[in-house]
């Protein structure tokens, strides 16, 4: 009889050990929190000969200091096991301050000082398996293996917010997500994916301002949009398919490729039917009789064929040496740039422009059309994505002189056609695990037609203060 009782106390005891370990050993779903707060004071100078800016028509700021803070959140809302929680809310907000130099408003600077809070992010996360998750709600999608640009990156929402970053890391960190639903299935070394975004009305507020916003943060679900995705591990590639709708069809794919412990290679590609890039035309040409001017010479945009199809090919790869110096190259063909003869006329248009758009003989009822031209000239300009083919290149180095640190960085990106656009130095002292102190220089290079010499600024310069909780 005792050998009975102390044979169950003893297994009653382990039982009870054991019951303990795995307790301890079972993951503990907590919330995580992440805060961020950043102080920016830039200083840009403006260009001169700039033909989109003539005579400073935009009213560009020279200083400008800009406030980010962020909170970042996840939410273990029921617990489950394995690694996830079954059910789980994600949430990312983010305040600015803006302020801009000077005495008044101006077409770049609507107002002197901005205040403006965002939701980035907010969504749940269902994993009824290890093999399902479902996405439900507002979140910022982040596709592709490119360092400089990501044709697969379909649901790009890029935040109006200004800057002076001009590094594709820093861009796909200061966006806005998209009202969508995502449903995934994982297996072994791969997946597929299926999103879709709903088409929401335009705000119905009656504060001007309040409307405004609430459109600015929706403007992605304008219309509807449909994402499918399949990607798999084969051979050692990462192979990822994609099918995307969105008012066009798109097809694309990336592949990835790891050699060794030091040299990676990958390419993105993209087809969509159509294009929303306006093309630049001559309407007219200047007609004289004698020194009279009967007809002057106009110029407009124009839509391209929709039944067109236009690629996106992206290649590159990137090397760490033994000192863990990292060496990034890529190639980037943009279908949907201006050829040679488009960007003449482009030229010849704001050259025209720069001329007359003060000229009251040049007054119609609908406005000085030179003045508009300009005008729509900035709207349709985008940076470095005016022309087909560019080259891009960063050297960086996470240990600056052996230091750990510091970090520094140089990179650049050029329009092959004309050689122009910018080069970029980074410096970055990690005070400790919670402050990071930032000095970035930005020049922008190229003749007066170039895409580079188009840009409104010279350079920019860029303190920026990194505090994180």
């Amino acid at each position: 009889m005792l050998r009975f009782f102390a044979t169950a106390l003893a297994v009653l005891f382990l039982a009870t050990a054991r019951r303990a370990q795995e307790a301890e050993e079972e993951p503990r779903f907590r919330t995580q929190w992440d805060f961020w707060l950043r102080e920016e004071p830039n200083y840009a100078q403006s260009r001169k000969d700039s033909l989109l800016n003539p005579d400073d028509i935009l009213g560009l700021p020279r200083w400008q200091n800009r406030v980010l803070a962020s909170a970042d959140a996840k939410v273990p809302l029921i617990g489950g096991s394995g690694i996830n929680p079954v059910l789980e809310l994600v949430f990312a907000d983010t305040f600015v301050y803006l302020q801009h130099e000077g005495n008044h408003p101006t077409l770049a600077k609507p107002l002197l000082q901005d205040f403006r809070n965002f939701v980035k992010e907010l969504y749940f996360n269902l994993r009824p398996t290890q093999n399902w998750l479902l996405s439900i709600g507002r979140r910022n999608l982040i596709d592709g293996v490119g360092y400089s640009r990501n044709p697969v990156d379909f649901m790009a929402n890029p935040s109006a917010l200004p800057g002076a970053n001009f590094d594709n890391r820093f861009r796909l960190r200061n966006r806005e997500g998209s009202w969508l639903v995502r449903a995934e299935y994982l297996w072994k070394n791969g997946g597929t994916s299926f999103m879709y975004a709903p088409a929401l009305a335009p705000s119905t507020a009656e504060n001007a301002r309040l409307r405004s916003e609430i459109d600015r943060l929706t403007q992605f679900n304008r219309t509807e949009a449909y994402w499918a995705k399949v990607h798999q591990l084969v051979l050692g590639y990462d192979l990822a398919l994609h099918y995307f709708y969105r008012e066009r069809h798109h097809l694309g794919f990336a592949l990835t490729k790891v050699f060794g412990e030091a040299l990676e290679l990958h390419a993105e590609a993209r087809a969509q039917r159509g294009s929303a890039v306006l093309l630049p035309r001559q309407r007219s040409e200047d007609i004289y009789f004698g020194n009279t001017l009967l007809q002057p010479a106009l110029y407009d945009f124009t839509q391209r064929s929709e039944q067109s199809w236009f690629a996106r090919v992206l290649l590159g790869g990137q090397y760490t040496f033994e000192n863990k110096l990292n060496l990034a190259v890529e190639y980037y063909y943009h279908g949907e740039g201006y050829s040679a003869a488009e960007r003449n006329t482009f030229y010849q248009g704001l050259e025209l422009a720069n001329g007359r758009f003060r000229e009251s003989s040049f007054l119609l009822p609908a406005g000085n059309p030179y003045q508009l031209f300009l005008l729509a000239a900035n709207l349709h300009y985008s940076f470095l994505s005016f022309g087909q083919h560019y080259a891009f290149s960063r050297l960086a180095d996470p240990e600056f002189l052996g230091l750990r640190r510091w970090e520094a960085a140089v990179f650049a990106l050029v329009h092959v056609a004309d050689g122009s656009g910018i080069a970029s130095g980074e410096l970055v002292w990690h005070f400790n695990d919670y402050l990071d102190l930032q000095l970035l220089a930005n020049v922008f290079y190229g003749s007066r037609r170039s895409e580079g010499g188009l840009f409104y600024q010279a350079f920019s310069i860029l303190v920026g203060i990194d505090a994180q909780f």
